[in-house]
């Protein structure tokens, strides 16, 4: 058996190497987590967001992103992780020219360069990993 036909599914879902790969990085991580609607955002309905078929993710703008992901990053009691450093100029620089035409090339977004509009699709695999990931994050080091 071939590393492709280990890789194959039988439904849409992205390949398990794809999926890590998109998750690989902290700020794509944390715009599918916005862009999705995270739990604990009390502005959509989280109960859509377990639905593999939700396609109509309301769409937003990569500058409104970028400053999401700076401004709600830092951890204001939401239960988010802290991201510090990075100004939303640099975020929104990155998210339009590396992070969302990646994610769009993967299928996870719909992006559109010229207009700077961006708009969830999601994927059943990506959104367990992502869950996975974003409690381990936020977890902190292990005690002990």
């Amino acid at each position: 058996m071939t590393g492709d036909e280990l890789d194959e599914t039988d439904d849409d879902s992205i390949s398990t190497d794809t999926a890590f790969g998109v998750l690989a990085n902290v700020w794509r991580r944390r715009a599918l987590s916005l862009l999705r609607g995270a739990p604990g955002d009390s502005d959509r309905d989280n109960t859509d967001r377990a639905d593999p078929d939700r396609t109509d993710a309301d769409p937003t703008t990569v500058e409104r992103l970028a400053d999401e992901l700076t401004d709600g990053g830092n951890d204001a009691g939401d239960g988010r992780c802290e991201l510090r450093g990075e100004t939303a100029r640099s975020v929104r620089i990155d998210l339009a020219h590396v992070h969302l035409p990646k994610l769009d090339d993967a299928g996870l977004v719909a992006y559109d360069h010229d207009s700077g509009r961006v708009r969830y699709r999601g994927d059943p695999t990506v959104e367990q990993l992502l869950d996975a990931a974003a409690s381990m994050e936020c977890a902190g080091p292990a005690s002990g």
